[in-house]
């Protein structure tokens, strides 16, 4: 199979090949002007980097704005005139084996959408995936560094998540439960009452722990990987194409 390359810019003086014919110019003009044949050619240059190259689809957090989305028909720089990442998520399309040094390519969420439009069944194939790992804080310390709940629920259920103020409903339901149960414990301690705190009549009663199965449906739905993102960030739009101006000021990036 034949690897695809697309050079940096659209001008038509510029050719893919190095020996090109009139027949290749021609070819190349044709898909510079039909807005289909550049996002399938967009699509083509990528697979080949994820069969040929096994790179991956990376999503992570966007720390700034310096980065650069590529894809040609980017939505956001026709509405803004500038190809920067604003949102608080992006993709990188990346080699993860570190064998050789190469600059990033990053692409807005919603570009991507639009390359490929059924991202799940680049989850099913391992090819899209969570930036995420164990960071070191100190040398005593570690910390794992995580997405949202129902970002990491729609990787794990391949393009299907929950709600996301239903995450929020049982994570502030439990961390009630945990304050609670916490005193009572540290009360049965500090009072030196026999046997368990959840036996204790002294103690008073510990409410049953909050279960997930009472918050949440029992089948997540299929969601567009951007509207999760802009849900969790509190945003009507991740990529601000709706002229959402708040797409990075929106609320902090919560991880759980």
């Amino acid at each position: 199979m034949p690897s695809h390359k697309r050079p940096i810019t659209l001008s038509p003086e510029e050719t893919y090949l190095d020996d090109p014919s009139d027949e290749d110019d021609s070819e190349w003009e044709r898909i510079t002007q039909d807005p289909v044949k550049r996002v399938a050619f967009e699509r083509k240059c990528i697979e080949d980097e994820l069969t040929d190259q096994n790179r991956v689809i990376l999503l992570q957090a966007n720390p700034s704005s310096r980065s650069h989305c590529r894809f040609w028909d980017c939505i956001p720089r026709k509405l803004n005139g500038e190809p920067n990442i604003r949102s608080a998520f992006r993709f990188n399309v990346k080699d993860l084996s570190s064998r050789y040094f190469e600059p990033n390519k990053y692409y807005h969420v919603s570009c991507m959408e639009q390359i490929f439009p059924d991202l799940s069944a680049l989850v099913e194939r391992g090819v899209l995936q969570m930036e995420g790992g164990v960071t070191q804080l100190t040398s005593a310390s570690w910390q794992i560094s995580r997405f949202h709940n129902a970002i990491e629920d729609w990787f794990r259920y391949n393009g299907r998540t929950f709600e996301v103020n239903l995450y929020d409903r049982f994570q502030r339901a439990h961390a009630k439960w945990e304050r609670k149960a916490s005193i009572v414990e540290i009360n049965h301690q500090l009072e030196a009452h026999e046997g368990s705190s959840q036996d204790c009549e002294n103690c008073g009663e510990v409410p049953d722990e909050p279960l997930r199965k009472d918050f949440f449906p029992e089948e997540p739905h299929t969601s567009l990987l951007s509207e999760v993102l802009a849900s969790v960030i509190g945003v009507g739009h991740l990529d601000r194409v709706d002229g959402d101006s708040n797409a990075r000021r929106g609320k902090k990036i919560r991880r759980r």
